[in-house]
Parts: C-alpha cells; sequence; structure tokens
C-alpha cells in the first residue's frame, strides 16, 4: 500500500544517514548514483584526515604535519611573520602609531622650529633629541608586535631532569598538559587565548603593542614604555615652555604658531605620560621580583638564574658600558645555550625522531625553533641540532 511505501522510504533515507550502520536500501526507492572513482578516493582521503587530526583555534592541528603550515602573518608555527590578527589589537597599534607620528610632526614643526629654529645649535639638539626618543619607542613597539613572546612548540618535551619526576607523576600528559594547545607546557608558562598559544613566562596580552608579554619580548614591551614615557615628559615640558614664554612676551616670534594642535599634544602628552608611568611602576616589581603579573596572582614564585637577567638577556663581554647600551636598545634578547633551557622550561627534540628520554638532552630550544632556524649537522645516528640564540 501507499503507507507501507511511505514507511519503507522513510526507514531508507534514517537508514541512509548513518555513517556507522550501513543497511540495504529499500527495493521501491531508485538507488543513488555512485560517486566516480576520483570523486570517492578524494571523500576517502578527506575522511582520514578529519579522523586523524583536527583544527585547533589558532590555525595548528592536532597532527604532526600541522606546524609545517606555512602562511605568511599568524601566530602559529609555521608563521613567515609572528603578527596577532586580533581586530582590537590592530586598531590600537594603529593608534599608537598615529599619535607618535602626530606629536613628533606637531613638536618638531609648531614648536621647535619657529621658537629655535632647525638652522640653530640648540634647535637641532632638541630636535635630534626628540626625534631619537620617538624612533626608539616606535622601533621598540614595533619588535614587541612582531617578536614570538616564547610560544611553546607543539612537539615540546620536559627538560631531561625534569622528565624523571614526571614519570613517576604519571608523565607529564597528566601532569603538564595543556588542554587547549594539546601540548606539553612548561612550569613557567602559560596559555594566552588569544594569540592561541602557551607563553612561557606570560605576564599578560598588551594590546597597544598587539602581542602577548612574555620572555623573548618582554624587555621590548619595557622599552616602549619607558622611551614613550619619555617622550610624552620632553613633548610637556617643551610645550609648557612655549606656553608661559609667549605669555610674557605675546608679540615673541614663534607664537601665532601655538594653538589647537598644540593644545592637543599637550593633553596627549599628559595623558599618555601618566598611563606610561603607571605602567613602568607596576613593571619594576618583574625587575626586582622575576615574578610575572600572573605569577604574583596565583602566588608562585620561580628562583631565577643568577648569571643573567630574564627580561635583557645576557651581560656583554666587552663591558657594562656596552651591556647598557645593548639594554637600552631594541635588540634581541640572548640567552646562554644551558640558561635558555633553565628559562624555557623545555626542549625540541630533532624532527623525525620519537620521544626518547635518553635523546631528549639533544634537543633545541628558543624562539628560532618555532620558524625553524635551529639546524646542525647530520651524523650516523640522525640529526644533531644545535641551540641559536
Amino acid at each position: 500500500t501507499l503507507k507501507d511505501l511511505d514507511r519503507c522510504r522513510g526507514k531508507c533515507c534514517s537508514v541512509a544517514a548513518r555513517p556507522l550502520a550501513p543497511k540495504p536500501p529499500c527495493p521501491w526507492s531508485p538507488s543513488p548514483p555512485s560517486p566516480s572513482p576520483p570523486a570517492a578516493a578524494a571523500s576517502a582521503a578527506g575522511d582520514v584526515c578529519a579522523s586523524k587530526s583536527s583544527v585547533r583555534p589558532n590555525g595548528l592541528w592536532n597532527g604532526s604535519t600541522a606546524d609545517t603550515d606555512m602562511t605568511l602573518f599568524g601566530t602559529s608555527r609555521g608563521a613567515a611573520i609572528w603578527l596577532c590578527t586580533d581586530g582590537c589589537g590592530i586598531t590600537c597599534a594603529v593608534v599608537t602609531w598615529t599619535l607618535h607620528i602626530f606629536a613628533w610632526s606637531t613638536v618638531t614643526k609648531l614648536v621647535l622650529g619657529p621658537w629655535l629654529g632647525h638652522g640653530s645649535l640648540w634647535g637641532l639638539a632638541h630636535l635630534a633629541l626628540y626625534s631619537s626618543l620617538t624612533f626608539l619607542s616606535l622601533a621598540s613597539h614595533a619588535t614587541a608586535m612582531l617578536t614570538n613572546p616564547g610560544a611553546v612548540p607543539s612537539d615540546a618535551q620536559p627538560l631531561p631532569a625534569e622528565a624523571a619526576a614526571l614519570e613517576e607523576q604519571g608523565g607529564w600528559r597528566k601532569r603538564r598538559f595543556c588542554s587547549r594547545c594539546k601540548a606539553f607546557k612548561p612550569a613557567r608558562a602559560h596559555h594566552d587565548s588569544v594569540t592561541g598559544r602557551c607563553v612561557v613566562k606570560l605576564d599578560h596580552f598588551c594590546p597597544w603593542v598587539n602581542n602577548a608579554v612574555g620572555v623573548f619580548n618582554h624587555k621590548f614591551f619595557l622599552l616602549f614604555v619607558l622611551y614613550t614615557f619619555l617622550q610624552c615628559t620632553y613633548s610637556l615640558l617643551l610645550v609648557l615652555s612655549r606656553f608661559v614664554l609667549c605669555a610674557h612676551a605675546a608679540d615673541a616670534l614663534g607664537c601665532s604658531s601655538l594653538g589647537v594642535l598644540t593644545a592637543l599634544v599637550m593633553l596627549e602628552a599628559i595623558l599618555f605620560g601618566l598611563f606610561t608611568l603607571c605602567m613602568l611602576c607596576d613593571q619594576c616589581a618583574v625587575l626586582t621580583t622575576n615574578e610575572t603579573k600572573i605569577d604574583r596572582l596565583k602566588g608562585e614564585r620561580h628562583a631565577a638564574p643568577t648569571v643573567v637577567n630574564e627580561i635583557f638577556g645576557e651581560a656583554s663581554s666587552r663591558g657594562w658600558l656596552c651591556t647598557y647600551a645593548m639594554w637600552l636598545l631594541p635588540l634581541r634578547v640572548k640567552f646562554p645555550g644551558e640558561v635558555k633551557r633553565e628559562v624555557l622550561g623545555f626542549v625540541v627534540p630533532p624532527r623525525g625522531s620519537g620521544f626518547d628520554p635518553k635523546r631528549i638532552d639533544r634537543g633545541v630550544c628558543g624562539d628560532e625553533m618555532e620558524r625553524g632556524e635551529a639546524g646542525g649537522q647530520r651524523g650516523e645516528e640522525g640529526a644533531e641540532l644545535q641551540a641559536h640564540d
């Protein structure tokens, strides 16, 4: 009957939607066309890939080939340039550069030029000093934004000294496992939800630099805050001095150039000067106690290495003058090999080899492994990778 036919067709449709329990099709329903061999092969390959790996929130895959996916910008291991694509962070970074360039152009053209002149000695000295502060602020900002903060790779493994203790406690997958990254999580690493990565010595995510502040870019963040504070203070002193002089002598040379733009620069200098001053006071605790903001909130304490500064890196062998010059310039942070492992808390075994606790001390560590820069010579037993600074 028609009722039995409709019931049979309904059962056939429900059975066809079950991939794990297929049944023969109903004899009254037309058989679906069989897929062509190329389409069937592509479908089978897609099913196999979907069953073996899944996409993670940061664009990586859980499979071993995920980290080799090459992109131009991003926070994945295969990204050619580290750059967080968060909309709020990109907007704040553009606003930061706009405010710095606006302050520099207004002060140099409407204050220093008409007042001291760009041809005089005092005018050139103020122009050079103010332009240097602006350049160092923007260079530190760009370096802090484009530097890998210390993201933990997906194939990271614990240090040899820590691996044995974790094995006695059930393995690092029970004690040190990030459920979001699906990878090993060092003791001093915390997960950052914006970049989607576990970052060693994560202090916070700063939208003004559009990046997480970690072990490899904390120095650049501090330099950006420091030079921005100095630029705001210098701008405020120049504009206020010019206003005071023009108030006593209204017919002085260059007083007609003062107006709305210089008032806006003074307001900007006051607001961001106070903001950066508060940030510097807050970051002083990091320099003195070696504890990030997250460490202080969680009440965690960690011993700091005595031979280097964890924020500014190792000292120069040429003396204290070169050391402080390197610390005050936005140059890459460097650690000695053994100290670098101690700071990061993980190593990466040579590619193509499985995890072997006896060979883990031959792994590499550092931010270069995120970009695949750690290399070495091939020996008879496998890849002998060297740790690069």
